[in-house]
């Protein structure tokens, strides 16, 4: 009789756990976020070596957000192993148009002019057309690649996460799970749901992915 006890006990903890790993993995494989506004000029990205990012206007209501956010859009570009991101500080030679550094109204000839004093094959543009840096958070940018030889827009995105979407929320979590130990996955969806700096950069690398295309 105990010998029935312990195996049945035995074989409910594995359907038990069976359970769990279906769960985890469920999770696991949540969807990456899908964007629909952007465009990839393939063999125009891959003939930039050096990129200027240009500081990013904001039109959102948040005074902060375009230094805040283009920090992180630098970084998360910079992960990707493919350009030599350059900021304007980096070279105090060379300066911008004092109205493109201030509006980021730009005309014929900017772009080649500004990349011949800086020393790249591109540069980006970048505005925060929406910021809501409290719950549920909202991150809008549009940023675009225009290159050098052909003053054309190589790569561009156009889009807003909302986090009270579900579309958005799901990809947010699926994020932070590739980031960070899956033992810890449950309280990292508190993190990720409370801060605004992992949401943004979060948005970010979602953005700077579409490089690769669709998948």
């Amino acid at each position: 009789m105990k010998r029935i006890i312990f195996i049945l006990v035995v074989v409910i903890s594995f359907a038990l756990m069976g359970c769990n790993v279906v769960n985890r993995t469920w999770t696991k494989m949540s969807d990456k976020y899908s964007f629909e506004n952007y465009y990839v000029d393939n063999g125009g990205v891959l003939r930039v070596n050096r990129v200027l990012i240009i500081p990013f206007t904001n039109s959102s209501d948040y005074a902060a957000a375009a230094k805040e956010v283009m920090d992180v859009f630098a970084l998360e570009l910079n992960k990707l192993n493919r350009f030599e991101v350059v900021n304007p500080e980096e070279n105090t030679g060379a300066m911008l148009p004092e109205r493109l550094a201030k509006d980021g109204a730009i005309e014929d000839g900017d772009v080649r002019s500004i990349c011949e004093a800086y020393g790249t094959d591109a540069v980006i543009f970048g505005e925060i057309k929406n910021y809501e840096p409290y719950k549920p958070f909202v991150l809008g940018i549009k940023f675009s690649m225009i290159s050098a030889d052909t003053n054309r827009t190589i790569w561009i995105v156009d889009e807003t996460l909302d986090a009270s979407m579900k579309k958005a929320a799901n990809a947010a979590k699926h994020y932070y799970y590739q980031q960070i130990d899956s033992d810890v996955y449950r309280s990292g969806l508190e993190v990720m749901e409370n801060s605004i700096k992992m949401y943004t950069q979060f948005v970010c690398a979602s953005m700077v992915s579409t490089i690769n295309g669709r998948e």
